[in-house]
């Protein structure tokens, strides 16, 4: 039976009408909504050119619900009289459709999209507004931030779609419960597997959650995206964990749909999800870029990041933005691919902040960066050295398929630490400081990865 989503509501506002607010309890499963909201599905909304201000809120722990709805009035209320000076000064007659989201496992966290449209019905767009500050609710909201656009960021994918492939071999290894391996992407296509459902982590007291993209399904876990980018990962983490004597169980988190997109809410609900259920390992080989110098990142996303206390979290270095496919150079170092300035991306650059952040990327036979690739001696904790001829790319075993990216180097380092874990009953994480374990140094990566740290695959 599908678990439906519960958690969206739109909210219509005309210029010149009344303001109506329906407050309702959208945490109760068994809610009848009132007639006149409409319900659209993600993919409905998840439009940049549409999309004109999405944000997330993270309320205090206490806040009430009324509280909460006093919040979200307050911001309707902020993008409301903009588009009424922009209506007066240009003689326009907008309108604005608000869409709130709430995330399944956290109710401390929503989604506020707001989409102006015109007259005709078509989406415009008015010059962006300023972020609404706390105003009346400093004492109930802890962040109000842009919702950030993640992706895998520019992997070069190849893949056999045509079904001749071969079914990964799960082997008779013991299972260790309480070592989980939760992985934030775009799902897993169980298809590829032989005999992996006992693997896959469940919920034993509530309804498993499994997807995290704004309105959708919440038990929907099939990885729809073309290349199979969450089931690549997901092999890959697998063939590190083969060469061991036991399996974790593999927590499936879907927070990138069919075209790998994804936004910081559903990254920090997944998070939530992950550091209540007790993830030893989170593999995200996703990301943003940010361009402001100093940038700290995304407060909401660094927020949940930080409250995985017990997790280390495996993210993806990120890549360049030249658009695949790549021709020889791929193994030349760059000199234009340095996380640095104006220049960084997140998670990956939490690593300098937050402990239990493990930034990887590919390394190339001769120990240089990848042009394609990022690298930081600051905020990239380990490179993955591939030793084979298809330099700075990563063969997926039985997929008949070669994936270039650092989002493929990030599950070998997962991989390769939960195998050690397993060996040797290693309890609590303890973030870039376990990489000693598994890893070597080469002085020739130095100003490459921090420490000049690499494992070889």
């Amino acid at each position: 039976m599908q678990t439906k989503s519960v958690f969206c509501r739109k909210v219509h506002f005309r210029i010149l009408m009344p303001i109506l607010v329906l407050i309702i309890d959208f945490f109760n499963p068994k809610i009848a909504f009132p007639q006149g909201h409409i319900f659209y599905p993600y993919k409905r909304i998840f439009s940049q050119d549409s999309t004109f201000v999405s944000l997330n809120v993270l309320y205090k722990e206490g806040t009430t619900k009324s509280t909460k709805n006093a919040v979200i009035l307050y911001i309707q209320n902020y993008y409301q009289n903009f588009i009424n000076h922009v209506n007066s000064a240009r003689g326009t007659h907008m309108f604005l459709n608000f869409f709130i989201f709430y995330c399944p496992c956290d109710s401390l966290l929503c989604n506020v999209n707001v989409i102006p449209v015109g007259g005709s019905g078509g989406s415009i767009n008015p010059p962006p507004p300023p972020p609404p500050g706390p105003g009346g609710s400093g004492d109930f909201v802890s962040i109000i931030a842009n919702n950030l656009n993640m992706q895998k960021n520019s992997d070069q994918e190849s893949i056999d779609t045509t079904g001749f492939y071969k079914e990964s071999v799960i082997k008779s290894f013991p299972i260790k419960k309480d070592k989980i391996i939760a992985i934030m992407d775009t799902g897993l296509d169980p298809a590829y597997f032989k005999n992996i459902d006992h693997l896959i982590w469940r919920d034993i007291q509530h309804p498993t959650i499994y997807n995290f993209l704004p309105g959708a399904i919440l038990n929907h876990s099939l990885d729809d995206h073309l290349y199979k980018h969450g089931t690549a990962v997901a092999a890959l983490i697998l063939h590190e964990l083969n060469k061991g004597t036991s399996y974790p169980r593999i927590m499936i988190l879907k927070v990138l749909d069919s075209k790998n997109r994804g936004t910081t809410f559903s990254a920090s609900c997944a998070l939530s999800y992950a550091a209540q259920k007790d993830a030893t390992l989170v593999n995200a080989s996703l990301g943003y870029y940010s361009s402001i110098t100093g940038s700290t990142g995304d407060p909401v996303l660094e927020n949940y990041i930080e409250r995985c206390k017990k997790s280390d979290i495996i993210v993806a270095a990120g890549n360049t933005l030249t658009p695949p496919p790549h021709g020889p150079d791929l193994c030349h170092p760059g000199n234009t691919n340095e996380l640095i300035g104006t220049r960084l991306f997140f998670p990956a650059c939490f690593s300098t902040t937050l402990s239990n952040v493990i930034a990887v990327t590919t390394v190339s036979n001769s120990y240089t960066n990848c042009k394609y690739q990022n690298f930081s001696s600051k905020f990239v904790s380990i490179g993955v050295k591939t030793n084979n001829a298809n330099c700075c790319a990563v063969s997926v075993p039985f997929l008949n398929a070669l994936y270039e990216g650092s989002s493929f180097a990030t599950p070998i380092v997962t991989g390769r630490l939960m195998k050690y874990f397993l060996q040797n009953s290693i309890g609590m994480p303890h973030g870039a400081g376990d990489l000693h374990f598994i890893s070597s140094q080469n002085p020739r990566l130095s100003g490459t990865t921090v420490d000049s740290r690499f494992i070889e695959r």
